[in-house]
């Protein structure tokens, strides 16, 4: 027999007490800035959250759908209901980067 280290964290978590955790991060949309030639990327994959057991989400969606190139979104612009982001409000999750071949020709506003 091969030895095998095995770990396992428990919490205990009540209706009462607020938590603490990590919650993915799912885009959603199709940004313009893609359309024209851009690349999206995801800054963030997971957002610190604190709240209520029923209120955490599963995922956190981040609409895309309104990105140009040399855009972001950032922490400050996501809301979601009933808990509070933990992260700096400045941070960028997701943007869209202008090309090298772009770069010259599109002036990111």
């Amino acid at each position: 027999m091969s030895d095998v280290l095995l770990h396992a964290d428990f919490l205990l978590v009540t209706d009462k007490k607020p938590v603490k955790i990590a919650v993915p991060v799912r885009l959603i949309g199709t940004a313009p800035g893609v359309q024209k030639g851009g690349k999206l990327v995801t800054r963030v994959r997971k957002l610190r959250v604190k709240g209520n057991v029923e209120n955490i989400p599963d995922f956190i969606d981040v609409d895309v759908s309104g990105l140009e190139l040399g855009k972001s979104v950032r922490v400050g612009q996501i809301s979601v209901k009933n808990v509070e982001v933990l992260e700096q409000a400045s941070n960028p999750v997701a943007s869209i980067e202008i090309p090298r071949a772009l770069r010259g020709t599109v002036s990111a506003k």
